[in-house]
Formats: C-alpha cells, structure tokens, sequence
C-alpha cells in the first residue's frame, strides 16, 4: 500500500481537529493543541452554534442567520491568561427589522477562565461596536434632535450643524416622524468602516403625507473605545 501524500494526511488533521471541536469543544483542544486550536476553535464553533451578538444601546439583538471566521491568527499575552483573535467576518443576520451584510476585520479578545476560553466582549465586538453607533444614529434622526447627532462625529469641531443639513431639515420637519433603516451594508478595514444605508422615511408635511425610500453612505472610524462618524454624520 502506497504512503498517504502530505496534502492528505494534513486534511485528515484538520478533520480530526474539526470533530473534536464538535465533539468536546475548545477546553479540550486547549489540552490537546494548545490555546491556538482553543481559540480558533471557539470561532468556528460559533458557524454551527449560532452567533447572537449584544449591541449597545439597541433594544434587540444582534442575530446572525449565517457567518464565517476566516484568515484566523492568534496572539497570546505573555501572562498566558489572555489573548485574541484576529480574522475576517462574513456576517448576514439583522437587527431586529433592520437586515444587516457585513464583511471585514475582527478581533477578539479572549481571557482563561477556570481553565476555559471565553471572550471577553462577544466574538464580534468590532461588529458590535459599528452596529451600535449606527443604530444610535438612526435612535437620534428618529427623535429629530440635531445636537445629539454632534456627539458621534469624530472631529465635530470640523463637521456642519446638522440643522443646516438639507436631509436633517426634511427630517426634521416631518410630524408622526419614522425613520426606519431597511438595511446596513458594511466594509470594515483596521480603523475604518464604510456602510451604504437603505433607509425609509414617513410623516407628514404640512403639503401631505411623505413616504419614502432612499440611500445614505457613511464612513465609520475608531475612535480609542468606540467608533465615531468620520467626516459627516448624514
């Protein structure tokens, strides 16, 4: 019989590993492969598990019908008791009504604990984080209150009042106001996001009833904790 090729006997390993993650998790593989296969582990786990991420400020969850960690490395902190993971997300899922396509950067940030990996703040905080200032975004342009939309700009020394802003004006107008977002579409990179935004907007005018569909685009940029709107907020 005729020695197994390299190339298949590294494709029985991987097999081997993905059937223990299934079978006993990421504290086995800890034991077994150390906290390289734990924590990659632990994201691909989540593609079978289901991925249900919080998102600051919002009423519902952020929930995932399909998702993929891919381009995984891990780095470990010399004390052996943290480390992260970083990779690229392919994430559908939605917000509550609001659908939401996102492709890009994550990291995640693990801590040992009683001998188990667990992440820190979720296994998509970058996600999290550019969901949750859009949404407070969407929270804000809802009320029609401009001066809290300054807030989320990075540089808001050098933004425009949004209350000379055509669109906020139209917004703002509106009585019976609903600002609804159809749909977030997001690119993430390192420090940066950019997000095409389907949006509906209804009320009334004083001329009638207003219904509409439209499309917004915005660029995200972290901001030391938290991401903020780069060069305009609408």
């Amino acid at each position: 019989m005729r020695p197994a090729s390299k190339p298949l006997l590294f494709a029985a390993s991987l097999a081997v590993l993905g059937v223990t993650a299934a079978l006993f998790g990421p504290r086995l593989l800890d034991l077994a492969g150390g906290p390289d296969a734990a924590l990659g582990a632990a994201l691909t786990q989540s593609e079978r598990d289901g991925l249900t991420l919080a998102v600051s400020g919002a009423d519902g969850l952020l929930v995932a019908r399909r998702h993929h960690f891919d381009r995984i490395s891990i780095h470990l902190e010399p004390d052996g008791q943290t480390g992260y993971a970083v990779s690229t997300l392919d994430f559908t899922g939605a917000l509550g009504a609001t659908e939401v396509s996102s492709l890009g950067l994550e990291r995640t940030t693990f801590q040992r604990v009683q001998g188990s990996w667990r992440p820190v703040d979720g296994l998509a905080p970058r996600l999290a984080a550019i969901v949750a200032a859009l949404e407070e975004r969407r929270q804000i342009l809802q009320s029609g209150d401009g001066a809290r939309l300054m807030r989320l700009v990075a540089t808001p020394q050098h933004a425009d009042e949004p209350s000379s802003d055509p669109f906020f004006k139209r917004v703002a107008a509106l009585q019976s106001r609903r600002y609804q977002v159809l749909a977030w579409y997001i690119r993430s990179e390192r420090d940066r996001a950019e997000v095409t935004e389907d949006y509906r907007l209804a009320g009334t005018l004083p001329g009638g009833p207003v219904d509409e569909k439209g499309v917004r685009r915005l660029a995200l940029q972290w901001g030391g904790s938290q991401f903020f709107f780069a060069e305009r907020v609408l």
